[in-house]
């Protein structure tokens, strides 16, 4: 969803993910619509790689920059993590356990705060990890479609 460079987040951020406490981090983006607009925040925890689960929504750092995005699918007895934005057609570059550096435990939308480890939500998550494997042909579909058959404002520009 973001795609910010890790010296961009402060210091008392990491220090809490350390020291292991609740992190709050405001995503920017638009790869995970649509159930986390840009400005979402996130509630993060720093948890070992093996409680992390497909389905889950988690803080990866990728060279210089962090993202967070979904796991789609862990590999490798899980010394490989694949992630993606639910918006996004195609998986982001798999990550090495030690690259998973928080998980998403709730997330702030307007004034409610939404647990994210519940089962419940766990059972909601990883549905929606699954089916993001058709996310990508149904996306170039609709791309398609709406070139071909524009609306009425489109044939007006």
């Amino acid at each position: 969803m973001t795609n910010c460079s890790t010296t961009q987040i402060s210091d008392k951020f990491w220090q809490k993910l350390e020291s292991g406490e609740e992190a709050y981090f405001k995503a920017q983006g638009r790869s995970m619509l649509p159930l986390f607009p840009s400005g979402t925040v996130f509630i993060l925890k720093k948890v070992p790689s093996v409680n992390i689960s497909t389905g889950d929504i988690v803080l990866a750092k990728q060279g210089h920059n962090t993202i967070i995005h979904r796991v789609v699918d862990i590999r490798k007895d899980g010394k490989e993590i694949i992630t993606k934005g639910d918006f996004l057609t195609e998986n982001d570059q798999s990550f090495k356990p030690d690259q998973i550096l928080a998980i998403a435990v709730a997330v702030i939308i307007g004034s409610y705060t939404i647990p994210l480890n519940r089962k419940s939500a766990k059972i909601v998550n990883s549905s929606i990890a699954k089916l993001s494997c058709c996310s990508a042909p149904l996306l170039r579909l609709a791309r398609n479609l709406k070139r071909k058959f524009p609306s009425k404002e489109q044939k007006g520009r």
